[in-house]
């Protein structure tokens, strides 16, 4: 035998990948996905819905995507953010007659009447979305509106109107299911 001592190499039979990178990868991903989505799709603005007494659950039949309906909030202004208005009738949950205090959002934009000529183009593109073809002139688009429950009926009507002006006539209306004392304690 020679000095050096010569040793047999064992070859690994098993070869595991290292999977924590990868898992740190999807975690950012994840992140990334959830953080870059598109923040102006908001649908749900601080609306204080009014109470209904025959309130159906709001649930997409099968087969039907929530992408074909649009919903528009009628919302009024709070004491927070950047349009902020301090308003003591809303405070005391009565109805706000003030138009400044008032704003109708579809889409994370945000618009001051009904008969806002970009809200009409908008009502117009959503509308021309639900058409089968060009020639119709009513739309099977659906709208789901959404109205603070003190809202004056005036605007809610304005948007009504100009969703009819549109050729949008599927047009529901939300409301909170009213809840029993019982069921609250």
């Amino acid at each position: 035998m020679s000095k050096w001592n010569v040793r047999s190499i064992a070859a690994q039979d098993t070869i595991q990948p290292n999977l924590i990178p990868m898992v740190d990868i999807m975690f950012l991903l994840l992140l990334f996905l959830m953080l870059g989505s598109d923040m102006g799709q908001r649908e749900l603005e601080a609306v204080i819905l009014p109470k209904g007494i025959y309130v159906k659950e709001d649930k997409a039949p099968k087969g039907v995507v929530e992408e074909q309906r649009t919903t528009i909030n009628v919302y009024h202004l709070q004491d927070s953010g950047v349009d902020s208005v301090q308003c003591e009738v809303y405070a005391k949950r009565e109805t706000c007659r003030n138009p400044k205090h008032w704003r109708i959002a579809v889409r994370g934009k945000d618009f001051l009447a009904p008969d806002d000529k970009k809200f009409k183009e908008l009502l117009k593109d959503e509308a021309d979305i639900g058409r089968k073809k060009k020639t119709d002139k009513v739309s099977e688009r659906k709208i789901m509106l959404r109205a603070d429950g003190s809202a004056p009926y005036s605007l809610v009507q304005g948007v009504m109107h100009s969703c009819a002006f549109a050729g949008i006539y599927k047009i529901e209306c939300g409301a909170a299911r009213v809840v029993a004392e019982s069921a609250v304690k």
